[in-house]
């Protein structure tokens, strides 16, 4: 009997040990059967997120060791640039370093991992939009305002808030360089490139409009 209730105790103070400790827990654990000895996720802890998508996503993920990807389902944290995978109805975060990049399966979004080499910032992921020589990205990115309140005036926020901002990159030999938003600012930069050049005397480009980049960016890399 003695014997019996020492086990029992043993039990209990195993379950309370595991109960408090930080889950962490590998790929294979997914609800997609993967293995993946190098990935893990933590138990998601930060306070401020703002998502990408506010509805879990199914999508494909990219490593390095697997090129082919593995399926989850996940919601892209951009204010954070922190991929969230949804494991047994819990939240679970992967750090960027840890992925190259993923591929929203439905809309066929892809977003790759980078750390370019004029990028004095961590590695963050970009939507790649155009890829060849000259691939055009668009970096989503949540900013955090603060409370900008006068109470002589009784104007502004009295509370934070984050608002969201995207910028188009061209990506070349490595490097990032942000697409101007005015026109003669853009004419200007797109002018170093001999097929932008030529492709801007004979069509208007708006440079705040996705659609005209990407015929832009398509003509910039033919021929190359």
């Amino acid at each position: 009997m003695k014997k019996y209730v020492l086990i029992l105790l043993l039990i209990s103070f195993n379950q309370k040990v595991v109960g408090q400790s930080r889950p962490i827990v590998t790929a294979n654990e997914l609800t997609h059967p993967v293995t993946i000895k190098t990935f893990d996720l933590e138990e998601r802890t930060l306070i401020h997120q703002h998502f990408y998508n506010s509805a879990w996503l199914d999508a494909k993920i990219f490593k390095a060791e697997l090129p082919k990807g593995f399926p989850a389902m996940i919601k892209f944290d951009i204010l954070n640039q922190q991929v969230n995978f949804l494991l047994q109805n819990q939240a679970m975060v992967a750090s960027s370093r840890k992925i190259n990049g993923f591929t929203f399966t439905k809309s066929q979004k892809k977003f790759i991992g980078l750390i370019p080499k004029n990028w004095k910032r961590r590695k963050v992921f970009f939507e790649s939009i155009v890829e060849g020589k000259y691939t055009l990205l668009l970096y989503h990115e949540a900013i955090k305002q603060k409370a900008d309140y006068h109470p002589v005036l009784n104007t502004g926020s009295k509370s934070e808030k984050i608002v969201e901002k995207q910028t188009y990159y061209l990506l070349q030999d490595g490097k990032v360089f942000r697409v101007p938003t005015k026109k003669k600012a853009a004419i200007k930069f797109f002018g170093n490139y001999i097929n932008a050049a030529d492709y801007m005397k004979t069509h208007k480009v708006n440079f705040k409009k996705e659609e005209d980049l990407i015929k832009l960016f398509g003509f910039m890399n033919e021929g190359t």
